[in-house]
């Protein structure tokens, strides 16, 4: 079983990974992105504190938590589409369907695929902000923070299942993945405090899972003491497998009527 899984992680690293100057571009982008941001840090907030709540930090690495855990958002959202989207092609990882993998292994090999993936680009993000910006690493580097990153992962990867099971059964819908990122960096709190929002705009934000995934990681960046952040952290546990029932449960069921009505074929 595990020779299987590990296989299937493979291919889907190598169908990432096949085109080193496309992948090692992904990686030079961040480089550039903290770049830009060192423009505005310079120019007009290199030297305020951001109050949140009980805490402040610097805002560059306000900033950066933000940025840095969107792109982990971002893989995680497209787990499951992914995942799909390997059942229908005819490319790289055909060997691997041969063997008769079913899609809960495609989509868990796909899941820590993307998430082994979206640490590595966290984890540049934060390398390159050491060497533009001068943040210290050593907040970065808690096993809490780690933990964290995980359950918003995992809950972003439940809203990708309830959008990936419109997909399955009305064949349309990809629109919404840019929806749901774009909501979460204009109203959970990438750029800007929440407490700065107007009061509408607080309500929507309450509502965003990278909101509280966020409040929590910037909490352990700030704070050496994380015995506090325990009992956040199981309430976003508890959130997190709220969510995946909820996800995988829809979407079991939208699975079924798609392999019925055989809307798993690829249209092309």
């Amino acid at each position: 079983m595990f020779k299987k899984f590990w296989i299937l992680f493979s291919a889907f690293a190598y169908e990432d990974t096949r085109h080193p100057f496309e992948f090692l571009i992904r990686y030079f982008y961040l480089f550039i992105s903290v770049l830009i941001y060192r423009f505005f840090f310079d120019v007009v907030l290199s030297q305020k504190n951001i109050q949140l709540d009980d805490f402040s930090m610097p805002y560059p690495v306000f900033l950066i938590s933000g940025v840095a855990a969107m792109h982990l958002i971002y893989l995680a959202i497209k787990v499951v589409d992914g995942a799909l989207l390997s059942l229908r092609s005819s490319g790289v990882i055909d060997w691997v369907l041969i063997s008769h993998s079913s899609f809960w292994e495609l989509f868990a090999a796909k899941a820590l695929w993307y998430f082994f993936l979206g640490l590595t680009e966290f984890s540049a993000i934060i390398v390159s902000s050491r060497l533009v910006l001068g943040v210290s690493l050593r907040p970065f580097l808690s096993p809490m923070l780690f933990l964290a990153l995980l359950v918003l992962f995992l809950i972003y990867m439940a809203i990708g299942a309830l959008v990936s099971c419109l997909i399955l059964v009305f064949r349309r819908g990809y629109s919404l993945f840019t929806f749901v990122n774009q909501l979460s960096i204009l109203f959970g709190g990438v750029f800007f405090p929440v407490k700065s929002f107007p009061g509408p705009l607080k309500m929507v934000a309450q509502i965003m899972p990278i909101t509280h995934g966020l409040k929590l990681i910037r909490y352990l960046i700030a704070v050496p003491n994380t015995g506090d952040t325990i009992g956040q952290i199981v309430l976003l546990g508890i959130a997190t497998i709220f969510s995946l029932l909820l996800g995988f449960v829809f979407f079991k069921y939208s699975l079924a009527y798609a392999i019925k009505n055989d809307l798993l074929i690829n249209e092309n």
